[in-house]
């Protein structure tokens, strides 16, 4: 039997086709304003974590995204159970950056294992707001 686990193993890695692999959660995030959005975001592997356990323990990541730019990043499933954007600013000028954030979206209520999160930042025409859009895609 072991012997059996280990050559599927090492078939497996050498030929790389046919092997079960890990189910991710992938996350997208869109910037359809005129300005770069910079965005801080958390996620964590436990799903009823409080948002502001999430903020303190939570894994964080950051990304700066041009007008028109697409950032995105995937997690194995067990990784990603809850997620949410703590701080997006519209660089407009200096000193004027108008803000956004979210609530906390957790699996399975919000999202489930394989799905795509798209948050999706947009301003109004006097660029004196950021909105965040929550979607997701199977």
């Amino acid at each position: 039997m072991w012997r059996m686990l280990i050559l599927v193993s090492v078939v497996c890695v050498l030929l790389g086709a046919g092997c079960p692999s890990e189910r991710t959660t992938t996350v997208v995030l869109r910037n359809q304003t005129n300005f770069t959005v910079d965005v801080e975001l958390f996620f964590d592997e436990e799903q009823d974590i409080p948002e502001f356990l999430l903020e303190e323990t939570g894994t964080r990541l950051t990304f700066s995204i041009p007008p028109g730019g697409v950032e995105s990043f995937s997690r194995p499933c067990e990784d990603l159970q809850a997620i949410f954007i703590n701080d997006a600013d519209m660089r407009v000028l200096p000193g004027v950056s108008p803000e956004a954030s979210t609530r906390v979206y957790r699996e399975p209520n919000d999202f489930t294992c394989g799905n795509t999160l798209t948050f999706t930042f947009t301003q109004n025409i006097l660029a004196t707001s950021l909105q965040i859009t929550f979607s997701l895609e199977p």
